[in-house]
């Protein structure tokens, strides 16, 4: 069948046979502009069912059919199915009665909406048994399946995406007459004209449907199918069957079980005029709206605590809240909109939920400044805590506060804890808060900070400021960090000397001006460092962290210092660099010192080369001590053998 919207209390029905053709058109009263396809195929699937079924599978339409005409033949027509007046009671009401315990939940199964049940029998179960031949194809040009969709289509202004759409102007049903076993308790101008209604008060209340009750108030009305209550208020209106409005001012139900509770246009009570526009509707199959005013439900089984807009004595018409979704549910606030089923809207105002199970749990603002903007949600299965202004498009995405936050369409399955104006466009990226925070690669990280841009895949920056990782696998911290290669690590401190960057691939590049500290025990107190300005490791070599401490024969290692083996070499991850020292090894099996026998400390290489210097500078002291006694002796020797020359000298002169 094809449902057209034709004004705000009717909408046209033009009926299949099941077969891809179309019968006749009736009209149905409804709640709001909206327009409904039911797919044919599946209409005929479910209303058909198969003989051999079990359950209302094997009790098909056709079969009810003909049980309806072998009882009630005689009465049957070509238009005995359509929706008649309140006062024309009889075969007709009895035939659809009838067959609803068999028709119903075949369409539950297929998530048709229970309003439609009555023109759904007449076209697969009692036309086709008439012999009435189809009088046009059914259009499925726009038709849609209830799983793809909402049954109930949800427009949205283009200038301004969370006003709600409202209908232009309300009336509520009146008829005239006294229906048959109906009751009249008082009041004024009131009327009880379908069979076994009931007005019990007030004033102008009509209650215009069969087995409809109105309890009191003013200007109330039922015209639905049946089984509706109005307990007071004014200017309330039920056009759908099992419907209650309990009080309140203009409110409207037509969904199948649809409730209202109180709440809608207050303000015209005091003003004593009538209202231009309903105040809540409850539109969906078994929809609910607590209280409050200006809001709606159009979605099957879907909620509204409370909330909307109080009419201003300005006479402004505010959006209220507007829920469109399958098993939606909006807790109260003002302004919101919540289209995609199943989803969950806590609180807020002018909050836009679209996306299927997802979230909003509060938050939310109008208002013309770049914050204090609404929360957007158009992505399946995504989460918005609370904040105001933050946008996800993409599918399970997180939002949980702040202000100013998105994901956009390529950031599925990403993440946003809070912060101000930070955006996750990556797939699995996240932003833990900050300000103006930017994970834009597959799974980037940016825990907090400002202003700071993870654009590498895997890239990641903990906090800080002004920091840039845009290697893949690359981290930045600090300040002014940069690391610009895959798998760089870059840490930068807020000296305010600039920006640090990395100049290759996997370097470790960090600047800490107050110096380096590096620790190797639980106490901090073991290891080295690297003083500010200075360009040389220290080690810790306090006497009071020492322990079994023993002297060295300096001579001895003097001697294994000769003796240990000093060569030119490279390591085979370098490329070409040259070194000169002994291999760890050799110097082990020598001095049996250091952790193992591959390696080689400094404090143990400058230690061997310290004994062996005190035990070269012992070998030149006794070397100097013998030199000088040498000297001594030949300048004696020297000073005997001038005398000598001396005398000779002398003798030769006589």
């Amino acid at each position: 069948m094809k449902v057209t919207a034709v004004g705000l209390r009717s909408f046209t029905v033009v009926a299949s046979n099941g077969n891809g053709y179309a019968g006749p058109t009736h009209t149905i009263h409804q709640g709001q502009p909206t327009i409904v396809h039911l797919h044919r195929r599946r209409s005929a699937d479910l209303l058909f069912g198969s003989p051999g079924g079990s359950g209302y599978r094997g009790m098909t339409c056709r079969a009810t059919a003909r049980e309806l005409l072998r009882v009630h033949a005689r009465h049957l027509g070509e238009d005995d199915c359509r929706i008649t007046p309140p006062q024309d009671h009889g075969v007709r009401e009895r035939l659809v009665r009838d067959a609803v315990p068999h028709v119903h939940p075949l369409l539950k199964e297929g998530y048709i909406l229970r309003k439609f049940l009555p023109a759904s029998i007449c076209a697969a179960c009692i036309w086709p048994i008439l012999g009435l031949g189809p009088s046009a194809a059914l259009d499925q040009s726009n038709a849609v399946t209830p799983r793809a969709g909402n049954l109930a289509l949800h427009a949205r202004s283009s200038a301004n995406r969370h006003v709600s759409r409202r209908s232009p102007a309300i009336s509520t049903p009146t008829c005239t007459g006294m229906g048959y076993e109906s009751f009249l308790g008082g009041g004024y101008a009131n009327a009880a004209v379908g069979t076994y209604s009931a007005v019990v008060g007030g004033s102008a209340n009509h209650a215009c449907s069969n087995n409809d009750a109105i309890a009191g108030g003013s200007d109330n009305g039922t015209t639905g199918q049946g089984y509706g209550f109005i307990g007071g208020g004014y200017y309330n209106g039920i056009s759908g069957q099992d419907n209650f409005i309990g009080a309140g001012a203009a409110n409207a139900t037509s969904g199948y079980g649809a409730f209202v509770g109180a709440g809608g246009h207050l303000y015209f009570v005091t003003q004593s005029s009538s209202p231009s526009a309903p105040g809540n509707v409850a539109a969906g199959e078994d929809s609910f709206v607590g209280a409050g005013d200006l809001n709606q439900v159009s979605g099957q089984g879907s909620f509204i605590g409370a909330g909307g807009s109080s009419y201003a004595a300005t006479g402004a018409n505010p959006p209220g809240n507007d829920v469109s979704g399958v098993d939606a549910f909006m807790g109260a606030g003002d302004s919101n909109v919540v289209s995609g089923s199943w989803s969950f809207l806590g609180a807020g105002v002018g909050n836009d939920l679209t996306g299927r199970g997802s979230f909003i749990g509060a938050g939310g603002y109008l208002s013309s400044s770049a914050h204090n903007l609404p929360n957007i949600l158009d992505g399946t299965d995504s989460f918005i805590g609370a904040g105001d202004s933050n946008q996800i498009e993409p599918n399970d995405a997180f939002i949980g506060g702040g202000v100013g936050n998105k994901i956009t369409a390529g950031g599925t399955n990403a993440a946003i804890a809070g912060g101000d104006g930070n955006t996750a466009t990556g797939e699995y990226a996240a932003v833990a808060g900050g300000y103006h925070n930017n994970a834009t690669a597959m799974a980037a990280a940016v825990g907090g900070g400002s202003i700071s841009s993870a654009t590498g895949d895997y890239a990641t920056i903990p906090g800080g400021y002004l920091n840039a990782a845009s290697g893949r696998g690359s981290f930045a911290a600090g300040t002014q960090a940069k690391a610009r290669h895959n798998g760089a690590f870059v840490w930068s401190d807020n000296s305010g000397a600039g920006e640090v960057q990395s100049t290759a691939p996997y370097q470790f590049v960090a600047r800490a001006s107050g110096g380096f500290y590096l620790y190797t025990d639980a106490t901090s107190k073991t290891g080295v460092r690297l003083n500010p300005g200075s360009g040389a490791w220290a080690s810790l070599s306090d006497r009071t962290m020492k322990t079994g401490v023993v002297a060295l024969d300096d001579a001895a290692i003097l001697a294994k210092v000769a003796a240990l083996p000093v060569s030119e070499w490279s390591y085979t991850s370098e490329r070409g660099v040259r070194h000169v020292g002994p291999m760890a090894q050799d110097f082990y099996a020598a001095f049996g010192v250091g952790e193992d026998d591959r390696h080689i400390t400094s404090i143990d290489e400058d230690g061997v080369a310290l004994a062996a210097i005190k035990a070269l500078h012992a070998e030149n002291r006794e070397l100097r001590q013998e030199n000088g006694g040498l000297r001594a002796r030949l300048s004696r020797q020297d000073a005997r053998l001038a005398a000598l020359e001396r005398e000779v000298a002398a003798l030769a002169a006589r």
